[in-house]
């Protein structure tokens, strides 16, 4: 059987992360059948946005709307509205299930950077492009970090709240910010690709920020009386 190495690693990287995901959350569902209905919405969503944004982006290549349905003939997903489409899946799901999705969140952020891994990896040993290489080593890096970071930030004097999520959000808004970088400076034809990184790592850090706990008037003024002291 003639496998493409992509198909074949994210194949691999899918069956992985969901038993991952599947292990560390089927405590936050009422039975097994929730986690495995909410893994199989995840998936689909995941395929319709990659494909759609896929599909926008490239609308020039396709020769007509029917294209789109016929992934085999012209191939192709995009990563980035890949991730818009579980995030649209998340909120749908829990909201409709009445989970809190935050109560997920670190649970998946391994499950999520081991998809990103098999994802990229794919890419790399298809065509061997140098982006795609330092978004594996991008996510390694990230996830020794998260690994650290889930342990600790709970003792940090700057998160009062405590709220779970501070590991997730960080590391996904670290994550694209660090993937626009790549993109805008080594893939000039992924501008619109870049800009919606971008807007992905503002809006997790600004959801960051507002879990906290912490005052953006009394931070603010903290840091103009820091400055004025250094003056």
């Amino acid at each position: 059987m003639n496998i493409p190495v992509f198909g074949f690693t994210l194949f691999l990287g899918f069956v992985f992360s969901s038993f991952w995901f599947f292990k560390n959350t089927k405590n936050e569902f009422a039975d097994n059948d929730q986690v495995i209905s909410l893994i199989t919405s995840l998936a689909i969503g995941w395929l319709l946005g990659g494909r759609l944004f896929f599909f926008l982006t490239n609308i020039k290549t396709f020769p007509n709307l029917l294209t789109f349905f016929f992934p085999w003939q012209y191939p192709g997903c995009s990563f980035t509205g890949g991730i818009i489409g579980m995030i649209i899946t998340i909120i749908i799901a829990t909201k409709k299930s009445k989970i809190d999705p935050w109560r997920l969140s670190d649970s998946a952020l391994f499950p999520f950077l081991l998809y990103t891994i098999a994802y990229f990896l794919g890419q790399f040993l298809s065509n061997q492009e140098k982006l795609s290489l330092y978004q594996i080593i991008l996510t390694i890096i990230i996830t020794v970090f998260s690994g650290w970071l889930l342990n600790h930030y709970r003792s940090f004097a700057w998160y009062p709240s405590g709220k779970i999520g501070f590991t997730f959000l960080l590391a996904i808004s670290f994550f694209f910010f660090s993937s626009f970088l790549l993109a805008f400076f080594l893939s000039a034809g992924l501008y619109f690709d870049s800009i919606i990184k971008l807007l992905l790592s503002l809006g997790a850090i600004i959801l960051w920020y507002r879990r906290s706990g912490r005052e953006l008037h009394q931070d603010v003024k903290i840091l103009k009386f820091k400055a004025n002291g250094q003056k």
